[in-house]
Protein backbone atom coordinates (compact mmCIF):
# COMPACT_ATOMS: atom_id res chain seq x y z
CA UNK A 1 0.00 0.00 0.00
CA UNK A 2 2.65 2.56 -0.92
CA UNK A 3 0.01 5.10 -2.03
CA UNK A 4 -1.98 5.08 1.21
CA UNK A 5 -2.01 8.62 2.66
CA UNK A 6 -4.30 8.30 5.70
CA UNK A 7 -4.74 5.38 8.03
CA UNK A 8 -7.05 5.99 10.97
CA UNK A 9 -8.29 3.01 12.95
CA UNK A 10 -9.43 4.79 16.08
CA UNK A 11 -11.71 3.47 18.82
CA UNK A 12 -11.88 -0.08 17.47
CA UNK A 13 -10.53 -2.13 20.42
CA UNK A 14 -7.62 -3.25 18.22
CA UNK A 15 -5.23 -5.28 20.35
CA UNK A 16 -1.75 -6.69 19.95
CA UNK A 17 1.24 -5.06 18.34
CA UNK A 18 1.52 -2.98 15.21
CA UNK A 19 2.84 -4.78 12.13
CA UNK A 20 6.22 -3.73 10.75
CA UNK A 21 4.61 -3.74 7.28
CA UNK A 22 3.29 -0.25 8.04
CA UNK A 23 6.74 0.94 6.99
CA UNK A 24 5.80 0.06 3.41
CA UNK A 25 3.18 2.84 3.43
CA UNK A 26 5.70 5.53 2.54
CA UNK A 27 3.12 8.09 1.34
CA UNK A 28 1.40 8.37 4.72
CA UNK A 29 0.45 11.85 5.88
CA UNK A 30 -1.34 10.67 9.02
CA UNK A 31 -1.20 7.47 11.04
CA UNK A 32 -3.73 7.30 13.86
CA UNK A 33 -4.65 4.42 16.16
CA UNK A 34 -5.88 6.30 19.22
CA UNK A 35 -8.13 4.72 21.85
CA UNK A 36 -7.37 1.06 21.17
CA UNK A 37 -5.72 -1.75 23.13
CA UNK A 38 -2.33 -1.78 21.41
CA UNK A 39 0.65 -3.10 23.40
CA UNK A 40 4.41 -3.25 23.04
CA UNK A 41 6.43 -0.61 21.27
CA UNK A 42 6.16 0.91 17.84
CA UNK A 43 8.04 -1.19 15.32
CA UNK A 44 11.39 0.43 14.52
CA UNK A 45 10.37 0.40 10.86
CA UNK A 46 7.71 3.01 11.63
CA UNK A 47 10.00 5.66 13.06
CA UNK A 48 13.02 4.73 10.93
CA UNK A 49 10.91 4.41 7.80
CA UNK A 50 10.92 6.60 4.75
CA UNK A 51 8.02 8.85 5.77
CA UNK A 52 8.93 12.10 4.07
CA UNK A 53 5.47 13.67 4.43
CA UNK A 54 4.16 12.24 7.71
CA UNK A 55 2.64 15.11 9.69
CA UNK A 56 0.65 13.25 12.37
CA UNK A 57 1.41 10.14 14.39
CA UNK A 58 -1.40 9.64 16.93
CA UNK A 59 -1.35 6.68 19.33
CA UNK A 60 -2.71 8.08 22.60
CA UNK A 61 -4.91 5.99 24.90
CA UNK A 62 -3.19 2.66 24.23
CA UNK A 63 -0.74 0.54 26.22
CA UNK A 64 2.39 1.24 24.18
CA UNK A 65 5.87 1.50 25.65
CA UNK A 66 9.24 2.87 24.59
CA UNK A 67 10.33 6.12 23.03
CA UNK A 68 10.18 7.69 19.59
CA UNK A 69 13.09 9.57 18.09
CA UNK A 70 12.30 11.88 15.18
CA UNK A 71 14.49 13.74 12.69
CA UNK A 72 13.20 16.95 11.13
Amino acid sequence: MPNLILLGLNQNDISGTLPSELAECTSLLELAFWNNLLTGSLPKEIYHGDYKQLSALIFDTNFLSGTISCKF
